[in-house]
């Protein structure tokens, strides 16, 4: 459960009880804290929605299918590759600036050249906010696409273009163009995936020189810079200090699906090591300087999706905690993830949980402490049927503010502020796990060795209690249909989840 910051601020300021003369007005001001009490069991676990929705122009632009914050979580920039605004499917970008709880636009919209130009598909913002890389295509004099990058600088309020269009030609590989800047926005690369053709898919990274974008290194193509034989590129992720790059590979089997790390060493893109995984990695991403890195298998109906990250101590990389699975198969989980810079928060896309509705999608929230993962908060889940919330994650640097996107039927950004959840370390544990869920008659909770459970309360959404219980099996059958919140403390602390009844 989430609520918006003036929905908090106004509960927070009714909790004065103000004692008048008569007895009718002392009962209603005792309720009204009451009421508030109930609530507050929930709210203590939930992250507050900075700000409005920010909405698309219409339904069907993919408003959100691509977002990027900037350092501090106030600037965000928003790609929506199938706007029409300059004819059909020829994208949109706009960039807005928390302004007093307010998303207000800054400049105009950041229009495609033309139609199917699919301006949007990817965005990536510097951190101060102020330069943003956009990838889109265009078409050549023989009328074959190819993908266009364009890169901008706000001075004075008005996007101007940095240096000449990238154009960069690859046949077919216009749909899935992946954009990364680097923190100060020097730093550029633009990965041109798998097209369907056997070893296929390029990289390039450019630098930019008093405003030429000038490439670092030679092209990262599969059949000649891979490491591994045979393979295709899918995807990569640049570290916020430009040095570090990760690029997935994946051959025709499941030996060969691998992530490769790259590092600049005085302008050579050197490989450092490989990650070699039965399944194919959905998604990655990279501390600030590379040395941690966590990797999303998304799963499918058989497999329960999860994450695993890794850190680099001296020339040594090794595991960084535990797996963090998904709740249900094919809910996704790792479809999507974003580190905080120093690797120690993470937000994690499960776009086909059905909490709220069938495929509304969810983004988690965990942060490393006492060697293991802990989910932080409440999940925030889609708002609607198919809104596939996850897919699109973006983590302030610090990790306290997350925007998330729902590009498809709800077509709007929303971005939370998790200081709250963070700060309440004393009163988190680490996860549990509760199965079945959904479910109808009864839900086990299964807790980590060393921890007893002390109590489990229910909750209903508007904060009341529901049922109490002090075994790790709960007989559920009494209670109605709906969303619920389990809260267990334990010998070592409290923490949440989402119940659903069926």
């Amino acid at each position: 459960m989430w609520i918006t910051k003036k929905a908090a601020n106004f509960f927070i300021s009714n909790l004065t009880i103000k004692l008048q003369h008569s007895n009718y007005n002392t009962q209603i001001y005792i309720m009204k804290y009451l009421i508030v009490l109930l609530f507050l069991p929930i709210f203590s676990f939930s992250q507050i929605q900075i700000g409005q929705n920010i909405d698309g122009e219409a339904v069907g632009d993919y408003f959100g299918n691509s977002i990027s914050l900037s350092a501090d979580g106030t600037i965000i920039a928003i790609g929506a590759n199938q706007n029409d605004a300059n004819g059909t499917n020829s994208g949109q970008v706009r960039i807005y600036k928390n302004v007093s709880e307010n998303w207000i636009q800054i400049g105009d919209d950041l229009d495609g050249p033309t139609g199917n130009s699919f301006f949007g598909r990817s965005v990536s913002i510097s951190d101060d906010g102020n330069i943003v890389a956009i990838s889109g295509t265009a078409l050549d004099v023989n009328g074959d696409r190819f993908v266009q990058l364009r890169i901008f600088e706000n001075i004075l309020g008005v996007w101007t273009q940095i240096g000449a269009d990238i154009n960069n030609i690859m046949e077919q590989s216009y749909s899935n163009s992946i954009v990364r800047l680097s923190g100060d926005g020097t730093v550029l690369a633009i990965c041109m995936p798998y097209n369907g053709l056997i070893r296929s898919g390029i990289v390039r990274i450019f630098n930019n020189i008093s405003g030429i974008w000038t490439q670092i290194g030679s092209d990262f193509t599969a059949n000649t810079s891979s490491p591994f034989p045979f393979d295709t590129i899918f995807s990569a992720d640049l570290s916020k200090d430009g040095n570090r790059l990760v690029i997935k590979y994946a051959g025709y089997d499941t030996v060969n699906n691998r992530d490769a790390l790259y590092e600049n060493q005085s302008g050579i893109w050197t490989f450092i090591r490989g990650f070699n995984y039965n399944l194919f990695s959905s998604s990655r991403s990279l501390s600030a300087d590379g040395r941690i890195i966590a990797f999303g298998y998304k799963g499918d109906d058989e497999n329960l999706g999860y994450v695993r990250i890794y850190q680099q101590q001296a020339d040594t990389w090794t595991q960084m905690g535990n797996d963090i699975e998904g709740e249900i198969m094919g809910d996704e989980t790792g479809w999507e993830v974003s580190l905080s810079s120093d690797g120690s928060i993470i937000a994690i896309g499960a776009p086909s949980t059905s909490e709220n509705a069938e495929n509304s999608g969810q983004v988690r929230i965990y942060k490393f402490q006492s060697g293991n993962w802990t989910e932080v908060g409440n999940g925030i889940n889609g708002e609607a049927e198919e809104d596939y919330l996850g897919e699109r994650i973006s983590l302030s640097v610090d990790g306290s503010i997350v925007a998330v996107s729902s590009p498809y039927y709800s077509s709007h950004v929303r971005v939370f502020d998790l200081t709250e959840v963070l700060s309440t370390q004393e009163e988190t544990l680490t996860s549990f796990k509760l199965y079945p869920n959904p479910t109808k008659n009864h839900v086990t909770i299964q807790l980590e060795t060393g921890l007893i459970l002390e109590i489990a309360t229910i909750y209903n959404t508007l904060g009341q209690v529901v049922l109490i219980a002090t075994e790790t099996t709960i007989n559920t059958s009494k209670l109605s249909s709906g969303t619920y919140v389990i809260e267990i403390k334990t010998n070592k602390g409290k923490s949440s989840k989402k119940l659903i009844i069926e």
